[in-house]
């Protein structure tokens, strides 16, 4: 019984510190700006202060990549969708707000596009690496 002692202790201490660093909090995610891409190769099809369509007009390397809607360094919109890898280069995105997050007229957004999602990129770094990067502003309707 005593031998179970020091075991016990053992892995007690192991599970503190495992605990300990899995809670440790890190800098928020910093989305680095990708290629500028020019406004003729964007189109926002529709928006209302729930979601935002787009056209995009630009052949990517990979068959889907991750979409993120920007303010500031706050994502309010994200999600994989499918590029157009071949032909014309024309693929269409709706992104949809997380809860309880709204769209402005007249406000600035950044749509950034990358490969990876950032969820997991932050396990291990806290830059984002954005492909391309598309800067607009919502007109009122």
């Amino acid at each position: 019984m005593k031998k179970a002692y020091p075991v016990l202790f053992l892995c007690l201490l192991i599970a503190g510190l495992v605990s300990c660093t899995a809670n440790t909090r890190r800098s928020p995610m910093t989305y680095f700006h990708g290629n500028n891409v020019p406004a003729e190769y964007f189109e926002i099809l529709d928006w209302s202060p729930e979601a935002v369509s787009f056209q995009i007009r630009v052949k990517f390397n990979t068959e889907q990549m991750y979409h993120l809607i920007l303010d500031d360094n706050t994502p309010l919109a994200e999600g994989w969708f499918p590029t157009s890898k071949t032909g014309t280069g024309i693929y269409k995105v709706e992104l949809t707000t997380k809860p309880g997050l709204k769209l402005q007229a007249g406000k600035s957004y950044r749509l950034c596009i990358g490969t990876e999602n950032p969820e997991e990129v932050a396990r291990y770094r806290d830059n984002y690496p954005c492909t391309a990067d598309y800067v607009f502003t919502l007109e009122a309707k």
